[in-house]
């Protein structure tokens, strides 16, 4: 028989799950024609799974050497080099692989996680940046490209994977490293440090590295909470209240109704209301604190909340943080502010 014809049919054995026969057939193959790298990838996929990879590491081999551009083939040397402990040979045969062929991401995945075995951080960054490229990261790759932007100071980038970590992996690392990147000095925000470290506290409460992390934290945002609140001089002047944002909810008086129910008819009924006290008070709204409203603009934002419900719900989660309300509405300055005693504040949309 022809090498084709002894590759055919040892391919058809591995297939039938004869292995060993698979291996006999495949090795005449390559001595029929030693220079056949189909009949030495025939032979190394029988030899894997017939004795493992291990075993299979010459084949592997002798088949990137008659194939350097087949990635596949370089993809199960590397896994092989591993498997016996050849972790250098396996990294560069590794990464070979998805320079040949872009699509073998498994070999990115092992290439990364023997680069963090080996304390290899640049391999593992060139690695993980490639999985991140094609959207294929997990939360711990997440995790650790956070980690790695973060030990070379690039801090917008490791927050932003440690915000993907904290909300995919069901692991307290996410929150505990967002936390730490944040109160940073020189990413300086304190008070969403505070905000991650209470809302991973809040899901691992067993976890005691965030209590330890906030009784760092906590002395010195309660000390510029404190200079913040003692100062007369406000942001804005009243004058100026409202101009940048108007809740609706707040401005039809909704407070009292369920939010989660809230429908057209409600919202008609309460746009009357308004109209009414805008007509009997020259465009006051007297639970608004007097502020002067013209009528277009109140009609344009309550039609846009009937017309969309996706925009009536956001007004709603503003609205339900009185403290995020009030900084876009009026200026306030308390929504940067943190105390100890506010750890009820509901963080959570701030994070997704």
């Amino acid at each position: 028989m022809s090498a084709d014809e002894l590759t055919t049919k040892a391919k058809s054995l591995r297939e039938l799950k004869n292995y060993a026969e698979a291996v006999l057939v495949a090795r005449e193959a390559t001595r029929v024609d030693p220079e056949d790298a189909d009949a030495w990838w025939q032979l190394a996929l029988a030899t894997d799974a017939y004795q493992g990879l291990g075993k299979a590491l010459e084949a592997f081999k002798k088949t990137t050497e008659l194939a350097p551009r087949f990635g596949p083939g370089w993809q199960m040397l590397g896994m092989a080099e591993a498997d016996v402990g050849l972790i250098e040979e396996a990294k560069a045969s590794l990464r070979t692989a998805y320079e040949c062929d872009a699509s073998l991401t498994i070999a990115l995945d092992r290439l990364a996680d023997l680069s963090q075995q080996t304390n290899d951080e640049r391999q593992e960054f060139w690695a993980l940046e490639h999985v991140a490229a094609v959207n294929n990261l997990s939360g711990y790759q997440c995790n650790r490209l956070g980690i790695l932007h973060h030990n070379k100071g690039e801090y917008a980038q490791a927050i932003q994977f440690y915000r993907r970590c904290a909300n995919e992996l069901d692991d307290a690392a996410g929150w505990i490293n967002l936390g730490l990147v944040l109160s940073e000095r020189a990413v300086s925000q304190d008070a969403d440090a505070v905000d991650a470290l209470r809302l991973g506290q809040s899901k691992y409460p067993q976890h005691e590295r965030f209590q330890k992390l906030l009784d760092g934290l906590l002395p010195r945002t309660s000390d510029l909470a404190l200079h913040i609140r003692n100062r007369d001089a406000l942001v804005l002047g009243s004058d100026e209240h409202y101009q940048s944002y108007l809740n609706p909810i707040e401005l039809l008086d909704l407070g009292g109704e369920d939010l989660g129910k809230l429908d057209a008819k409600k919202i008609q009924r309460a746009k009357r209301r308004l109209l009414q006290e805008i007509e009997l008070e020259d465009g006051r709204v007297s639970w608004m604190g007097g502020m002067k409203l013209d009528r277009s603009r109140a009609l344009a934002l309550c039609d846009k909340i009937i017309s969309d419900e996706q925009m009536l719900q956001n007004h709603v989660l503003v609205y339900r943080d009185p403290r995020l309300n009030g900084f876009l509405s009026r200026g306030e300055l308390e929504h940067f502010l943190v105390s100890p005693d506010d750890g009820d504040r509901d963080v959570q949309i701030a994070f997704q």
